[in-house]
């Protein structure tokens, strides 16, 4: 149960995530290779000024500061001192959600053009765009295999089960043939199962938390994008659904010797 417990956490996680990215693609203003220091100061009188843009969470990131940053991929080839710095001065305005729609971002983008400064502004439609639909896909992989795992986990749950239930055959056949009901019999059966239950759901959250850390030790970045709240909620599933289906299988088993 500790494949499908990780599928589902993923999926948790992926659904939040997108909830908290959604509001959060901000308005690209980039500027010019080169403009003037007065120019720039009356732009961000205007974005402290405007309407919109006042109540968003402004931030001015430099061409000096990225290609710092990026220097440290090697892949980008940025280290040698003699090219031309391929970045820009940009500002990153992160829109208010609750104060804005597409027209008034659409006002303020005309208002920007007019500034000679800027040489270009992306709102970001068509990131946010791309993103949705990408975790929308990944989404429906993750239920997918979500399903397969938990297909996979109830077969293996259903052939342990029934070998189990098999050292208790006797007991339930002989109370069967003295006329005993069916719920005499199952109520040794069960507290087995329920035992067995319990340490199943033990084991799958401890191998659920074990894979974690692995993952954490190989990508220690992912360990600031897991909700706590999330592997909780997988733990309590995990720990309903393996009493649940061992006493369940064993009870459609018993009822299938009193039918005979």
């Amino acid at each position: 149960m500790a494949l499908p417990g990780l599928t589902i956490l993923a999926y948790l996680q992926t659904t939040d995530l997108s909830h908290k990215w959604k509001d959060k693609i901000p308005l690209v203003v980039e500027l010019n290779k080169e403009y003037r220091q007065d120019s720039f100061a009356l732009l961000q009188e205007f974005l402290k000024n405007n309407e919109i843009s006042s109540k968003a969470i402004s931030e001015f990131h430099s061409k000096t500061e990225a290609i710092e940053t990026m220097k440290s991929d090697p892949l980008l080839g940025l280290n040698d001192s003699l090219i031309e710095n391929p970045f820009r001065d940009m500002f990153l305005l992160f829109l208010d959600p609750q104060s804005h729609n597409s027209n008034s971002v659409n006002d303020l983008k005309s208002e920007l053009q007019k500034f000679t400064i800027i040489e270009n502004i992306e709102v970001g439609e068509k990131l946010k765009s791309g993103l949705s639909q990408t975790i929308n896909k990944l989404r429906v992989i993750l239920a997918s295999i979500t399903v397969l795992m938990a297909l996979f986990a109830f077969f293996i749950i259903n052939y342990l089960v029934r070998l189990n239930f098999e050292r208790k055959l006797d007991l339930v056949k002989n109370i069967w043939l003295l006329g005993g009901s069916m719920d005499k019999a199952y109520k040794p059966v069960s507290r087995q199962g329920l035992r067995l239950g319990l340490s199943s759901s033990l084991l799958s959250i401890v191998f659920l938390g074990l894979a974690l850390l692995c993952v954490f030790l190989m990508v220690p970045d992912l360990y600031f994008l897991l909700d706590v709240k999330n592997f909780i909620i997988v733990c309590l599933i995990l720990a309903i659904l393996g009493p649940t289906l061992h006493l369940l299988r064993l009870k459609s088993l018993v009822q299938s010797i009193f039918k005979l």
